[in-house]
């Protein structure tokens, strides 16, 4: 099914694809919802990790624990899609330093012209390319510098 007008593709918290929706003519609506299961789903043993928080703020450093070793670490938007257009998708590299086994550093951005504050899914991919289930994370404004 062509997905035209009107539809939308995103990836869900738990690393499948889900495309949905259609306007291929004037009156015409496709309202099918499909969901596509990546190769990667099927690899092997998905990482695991656990965030220190739930909350962060520009600059800040988190330390993760995982059950894999892991090749990157991201933030991950969520979708915010009209007119088959989405103008807020971002995926931002998070450095990650390894400071034991099974235990990382990220270091968030440090400006919101790069991440906006906002809810963003925290994703680690192993070494074989197999992505965890993303952590919802939230970016707090930065606190205004007092007058």
């Amino acid at each position: 099914m062509a997905r035209l007008y009107h539809s939308v593709a995103l990836v869900a918290q738990d690393g499948k694809v889900i495309t949905a929706g259609s306007n291929p003519q004037r009156k015409t609506e496709k309202l099918r919802i499909e969901i596509f299961w990546p190769p990667y789903l099927f690899k092997g043993s998905r990482p695991e990790f656990e965030i220190s928080t739930d909350a962060v703020e520009y600059g800040a450093s988190r330390t993760l624990t995982t059950t894999a070793a892991v090749r990157e670490a991201s933030l991950m938007h969520p979708t915010s899609c009209t007119h088959s257009r989405d103008n807020t998708q971002r995926l931002i590299d998070l450095p990650i330093t390894a400071t034991a086994p099974g235990t990382l550093t990220v270091s968030t951005p440090s400006s919101p012209a790069l991440a906006p504050p906002g809810w963003y899914l925290v994703v680690v991919v192993d070494t074989n390319g197999i992505p965890s289930t993303g952590h919802w994370l939230r970016l707090n404004p930065p606190t205004p510098s007092p007058v």
